[in-house]
């Protein structure tokens, strides 16, 4: 292999990037859990608000932590750059492996749901 181009197709390892740009006192990497899957959602990423309390039990019950880019300690000008980076839309998802590694990936048009956390699980973990 001549060249790395960084990707979150599945099966790559999530890269790494600066979430805060050229201060880069915070790394992609810390939004990874390695005890845990991370989901990790675009800023307008919405859920439907009769499955908040399912989607609570299948984080602790398939250990699979949420993290939402709108909501994290991201500075609003570096916002953009992040979900380019993350190779997702605003309205986008990508669920991370323990160990780094992307399991899944829509790049758009992902509404929170208990289905679709359901769905995930089972395509990528048999469970």
């Amino acid at each position: 292999m001549s060249s790395y181009i960084p990707s979150t197709r599945p099966g790559a390892r999530f890269p790494h990037f600066w979430l805060d740009g050229n201060r880069r006192q915070r790394g992609s990497r810390s939004m990874i859990d390695y005890g845990a899957s991370i989901l990790l959602l675009g800023a307008a990423v919405e859920a439907l608000p009769a499955d908040l309390e399912a989607l609570e039990d299948v984080e602790a019950r398939h250990d699979v932590r949420l993290f939402r880019l709108g909501s994290a300690d991201i500075p609003a000008c570096h916002q953009a750059a992040v979900h380019a980076l993350s190779q997702i839309e605003q309205d986008g998802a990508l669920l991370i492996r323990p160990d780094g590694h992307v399991a899944w990936r829509q790049q758009r048009g992902v509404t929170l749901s208990m289905e679709l956390i359901a769905s995930i699980v089972e395509q990528v973990y048999g469970v």
